[in-house]
């Protein structure tokens, strides 16, 4: 997907290299099946008499059979696309839109899915369907489509202007649609093929308007909410929109605005802004969360909902959020949410229980494998924690030791029933960071961490616990003859300890790796040299058998717990920067993920690598665990800067080794990518390196390029023909010498979806 950010002056376009084709249908596995087990929750729908389908970020689509009380995960070809909105006619048709132009049908609830050409690029945020043919969608960039024929074809509208940023749509009747946005309402009297401004009377300002939703209740009124940004403010119509009346707000406002045709409403915006109306919103009364007690617990923000005529609501958020009310929005419980933006660490004890640790003192737990998350024990009012979670361990299924260790303050948490409850043992604040611990058996652990304040000693530090975790000796055993900073600790026995991370002499820092056989009385020291920016990380899958790799693209194993090792390093990846994550099921088979965001596969302990997964079509996945098998859990790392983290699911075939990365690995969606660009900058010959499926059509593709402000400065289409070749990675070549230096931006499309990238001309 594409999104473009505008600054001042300058255009930048970032990217995650993905091109679909319309109208093919696309099965959920053919060869590698990967979905999101954590992210924000966009849109919620019922679906038939039982069914809730909920979609959201990086492809996820949740479906509960029973009306919301439990739920399972739908995975989607769409692990690349963060999902906006869905529309569902039954419990098995329905339509989803979301990034760069995305729309796509299903007719067997998710199991495959046809994608519809939308001719757009910019994120369609929103959709409607008056009946079974007639439907509109919205989105950024001024986007608004019709369709006419059930969402088979799509047309654009005409009116809106080109930078609207429209996030809601409604279609009153087949000729009457409000479409809602920032700073904008617009209105179509001829079903959406046409549009103008609408205007709202005197009491909300023309200027600084931001409606987050448009929306009607079975007895006709439409209702529009937003803000001024404040007050927040909603107003209803019950003429299709040709006069407006206010109703008053709870102060906070809503992201979330539902009426019955009785009247009765909820207005949701965040743990503590959940009310209910009897009287169609002329007053509003405070909603509960389990209890005060439970309100104080918690934090997520609303991004949709749903009512149902029986009092059934059910709303959907940021972090993986549900929540579910039986009394129409009075009272409210928790289904699930993950209280972290940023994971510092995932463990799984099998396939359904697991943990994930991280940011906003952020403590989830699953026992469904990641479809819901339960965060009830993370903090109470009296014991809240402070920290960002570097490490979690799981004892046993009922004990579990987790660490918060950055240079501001350190603190270690327990919990002996399983994640029911926990307690905290605070450190002394030293500027230590502390990343890392283990535990030898069920009362012996160690911490290892180091200095890392402007004045910080060169050496290292480890703190043990003989109580299980309990409590932790402060002083710790500081180590000053090596400037050695830990990444991860591991027993290998209750007296044999390694840990590897840089040797923090020289620059840049070099990969080293330390063993004690005495319990970590004492220890002895290995330096790699070409383990530049030393090891981020090592995995033993036993305790002879280890590897460890890190930024420089090296992997080193043994076969001896540590005493030599030697380079198994993927020789055909000589373009690789560098590898986040390295890890093995047993002493054979592991997976290799690497900074370009491919993904290597190994079935004879390392010797061999072969690439599963081409550079560019998934963002780097900072760790992976397996769970079964042929299943993962991984740490998605961001795409682009202020995005949240997101946890994905894995699922190998059982022939992974015979899996070429020129497949279509991921549901066949890539057709096409711009490998390489060089020299970037250039001062006139650019040369690109082009992939392509074996199915892509080169008559299809269309290659441009353009300077920043969007004008269109070469057409490569007949050079494009000439040199690419499906199923091969072809290179091409053109000249802009007779172009100024600045900065330019090369585009690859199949006439259904592009991506991007940018370089960069030299005087």
């Amino acid at each position: 997907m594409i999104k473009f950010i505008t600054e001042p002056g300058r255009l930048v376009v970032l990217l995650a290299l993905l091109c679909l084709t319309a109208g093919r249908s696309i099965a959920q596995q053919e060869t590698l099946e990967i979905s999101a087990l954590g992210g924000d929750l966009n849109d919620i729908e019922f679906a038939g008499d039982k069914r809730v389908i909920a979609v959201g970020q990086s492809g996820v689509m949740l479906i509960s059979d029973d009306r919301g009380q439990t739920w399972r995960q739908q995975p989607t070809p769409f692990v690349n696309f963060d999902l906006a909105a869905c529309l569902f006619s039954s419990a098995e048709r329905g339509t989803v839109v979301g990034e760069n132009g995305l729309i796509a049908q299903t007719s067997d609830a998710g199991q495959s899915w046809t994608l519809r050409e939308s001719g757009v690029e910019s994120t369609l945020s929103d959709l409607h369907f008056i009946d079974a043919s007639r439907g509109v969608a919205v989105g950024r960039e001024g986007a608004i489509l019709t369709t006419l024929d059930g969402g088979q074809s799509w047309l654009r509208a005409t009116g809106a202007p080109p930078d609207a940023i429209l996030t809601s749509v409604l279609m009153a009747d087949a000729n009457t649609v409000i479409a809602a946005g920032w700073r904008i309402v617009l209105g179509s009297s001829d079903g959406g093929r046409s549009w103008s401004v609408m205007d709202l009377g005197p009491e909300i300002p023309e200027e600084g308007v931001i409606l987050s939703e448009v929306g009607s209740d079975p007895a006709g009124n439409i209702y529009l909410s937003g803000s001024t940004p404040a007050p927040h403010f909603a107003l209803k119509s019950g003429d299709e929109g040709t006069t407006w009346e206010s109703i008053p707000m709870p102060a906070a406002g809503n992201t979330a605005l539902r009426f019955l045709a009785d009247g009765s409403g909820i207005s949701l915006r965040s743990q503590q802004d959940l009310h209910t109306s009897a009287d169609g919103g002329q007053s509003w009364t405070a909603s509960s969360l389990q209890g005060q007690t439970e309100q104080q617990r918690y934090n997520f923000a609303i991004t949709a909902a749903a009512l149902a005529p029986d009092g059934l609501a059910l709303a959907v958020g940021i972090n993986r959020t549900i929540i579910r009310s039986t009394n129409g929005g009075r009272d409210w419980s928790v289904q699930s949410l993950l209280d972290s933006r940023h994971f510092g660490d995932i463990e799984f004890r099998d396939r359904l229980n697991g943990i994930a640790v991280g940011d906003n003192s952020g403590i989830s737990l699953t026992r469904d494998g990641g479809v819901t998350w339960d965060t009830r024990a993370d903090k109470t009012e009296e014991d809240e924690f402070s920290s960002r979670f570097t490490d979690v361990v799981y004892i046993d299924d009922q004990r579990i030791r987790a660490v918060a260790g950055r240079s501001s303050n350190t603190t270690t948490v327990f919990s002996d029933d399983g994640g029911a409850s926990w307690r905290e043992f605070d450190m002394p604040n030293r500027g230590l960071s502390i990343p890392t611990m283990d535990f030898a058996d069920d009362m012996t652990g160690v911490m290892a961490g180091y200095e890392s304040t402007g004045l910080a000693r060169p050496g290292w530090f480890l703190f043990r616990s003989s109580d299980g975790g309990h409590t932790w000796d402060t002083d710790g055993k500081y180590f000053g003859d090596e400037e050695f900073a830990p990444n991860v600790i591991k027993y290998l026995s209750p007296d044999v300890l390694i840990a590897a991370g840089r040797y923090r002499r020289g620059t840049p820092h070099r990969g080293m790796f330390v063993r004690s056989f005495d319990g970590g009385a004492s220890w002895e020291y290995q330096t790699f040299d070409e383990m530049t920016n030393g090891i981020s990380t090592m995995h033993f899958p036993d305790s002879r058998t280890g590897f460890v790799t890190g930024l420089a693209g090296v992997v080193l194993k043994t076969e001896d717990g540590g005493d030599t090792w030697r380079d198994i390093s993927p020789e055909a990846v000589s373009d690789t920067v560098g590898f986040r994550s390295i890890v093995f099921r047993d002493a054979s088979f592991g997976l290799l993920m690497g900074l370009d965001r491919r993904l290597l596969v190994t079935s004879d302990g390392g010797d061999t690598w072969r690439n599963i997964l081409p550079g560019g079509r998934l963002p780097t996945m900072k760790k992976m665990a397996f769970t079964g098998p042929l299943e993962l859990i991984a740490i998605r790392q961001t795409r682009f800067p202020g995005d949240s983290e997101n946890l994905l699911k894995i699922s190998l075939p059982s022939d992974i080794t015979s899996v070429d990365a020129d497949q279509n690995v991921v549901a066949g969606l890539m057709k096409a990518t711009l490998s390489g660009i060089s020299p970037n900058p250039v001062r006139n010959i650019v040369r690109l390196r082009l992939r392509c499926a074996p199915d892509a059509d080169p008559q299809n593709m269309r290659l441009s390029v353009y300077a920043s402000d969007g004008r269109l400065l070469l057409d490569l289409n007949e050079n494009l023909r000439r040199s690419a070749r499906p199923g091969m990675e072809s290179e091409l070549e053109f000249s802009m010498a007779a172009f100024a230096s600045g900065s330019y931006f090369i585009r690859l499309s199949d006439g259904i979806r592009s991506f991007s990238r940018t370089f960069l001309v030299l005087p």
